[in-house]
């Protein structure tokens, strides 16, 4: 199985080192990742090149993304394509609509919105863009109730939420007497 993430940067933050953990924990013989930054290679980017995941590191005038993404998937060939964060949602569901692939969509979502005045303006078109595309992937993660509910109050599709909540990894993270 081919998985192709397609996130909206790898500098370091939240949703970055949970892409980084899962790829990690999922690393066998029967699926192959590969990961599409929409912002250059970050400080993720070397990590995932070390372990041989496919990197492609792009950046540019949106313009030019809505080239590269597509021809990413096409390159690719995925049996799934998963979105991560807003821009990166966008960017699968235009492989979708440039038919470069129809390999099934899930997308995730990492942030309550309670307010746009703190949202730049190319992120606020890409979450009310997220809105009208949302019946385009098989499922929306989100990692809290309050997101979803918030992000379906704008329009998302709430057949397709499907909650899993941010963990930690209890053999690291434990009391210490």
């Amino acid at each position: 199985m081919r998985v192709l993430h397609i996130i909206t940067g790898l500098e370091t933050g939240g949703a970055e080192a949970l892409l980084y953990r899962l790829v990690t924990y999922l690393q066998d013989a029967r699926v192959a990742h590969a990961v599409c930054s929409l912002k250059g290679e970050g400080t993720y980017g070397q990590r995932f090149m070390e372990m041989n995941i496919p990197v492609y590191a792009l950046s540019g005038r949106v313009s030019r993304l809505m080239l590269d993404v597509p021809a990413v998937a096409r390159r690719v060939n995925p049996d799934l394509i998963q979105g991560w964060m807003y821009h990166g949602n966008i960017a699968a569901a235009l492989c979708r609509l440039s038919n470069s692939s129809n390999a099934p969509q899930l997308w995730s979502v990492h942030q309550t919105i309670s307010s746009f005045t703190n949202e730049k303006f190319g992120t606020t078109l890409a979450i009310r863009a997220g809105g009208t595309l949302s019946h385009l992937p098989r499922r929306i993660i989100y990692n809290s109730i309050v997101s979803a509910r918030q992000h379906e109050a704008l329009g998302y599709r709430a057949d397709k939420t499907m909650m899993i909540p941010s963990g930690f990894d209890t053999e690291v993270f434990r009391p210490d007497p």
